[in-house]
């Protein structure tokens, strides 16, 4: 069965070469802020580390999922980053570079990696605030347990694949 050109348009999976980089590199230009409040604020000491632990698939994924990734999550990393960005609002600018970051890693199963995009707050100050009154002694523990079970989620998924059964 054919289908009508506009659904083949929406279900074609679209690379522009250049764009991918260019937003991520935006969206991390406007998150520079991140480093500052890494080394100073008590709170968000070790964002970097759970940082780093987040995107530790992302090698991989790159590799595996350039065909199937899309453009719509650097849309919307670009829309948020600039919206955080005329407006001020910080929290939009890393919310923006966590979109672009997670949109490297492909398209699908997208359901499966709703838990690590949602991960992203770990390196994200936004947690030494919802976090305060955890102290800092606890606070570093969270953020990597956090980002290591959105991590371990995204591997898993991976994994976790149905294989076809043999005819």
């Amino acid at each position: 069965m054919v289908e009508p050109p506009g659904r083949a348009r929406l279900n074609r999976r679209l690379s522009i070469p250049g764009v991918e980089l260019a937003v991520t590199a935006f969206a991390a230009w406007q998150s520079s802020g991140l480093i500052t409040g890494w080394r100073h604020a008590p709170l968000d000491r070790w964002g970097w580390l759970a940082l780093l632990v987040w995107i530790a698939p992302l090698p991989g994924l790159v590799r595996t999922g350039a065909a199937g990734r899309a453009l719509w999550p650097f849309g919307l990393s670009l829309g948020i980053t600039v919206v955080g960005t005329l407006g001020s609002l910080n929290a939009a600018c890393y919310a923006g570079l966590a979109i672009a970051l997670a949109g490297w890693a492909g398209a699908k199963p997208a359901a499966q990696r709703w838990i690590w995009w949602a991960s992203s707050l770990s390196w994200m100050p936004v947690l030494g605030w919802l976090g305060k009154d955890l102290g800092e002694s606890i606070l570093p523990g969270l953020r990597l347990l956090l980002a290591g079970a959105g991590t371990a989620s995204l591997l898993l998924s991976r994994n976790l694949r149905p294989t076809p059964s043999p005819p």
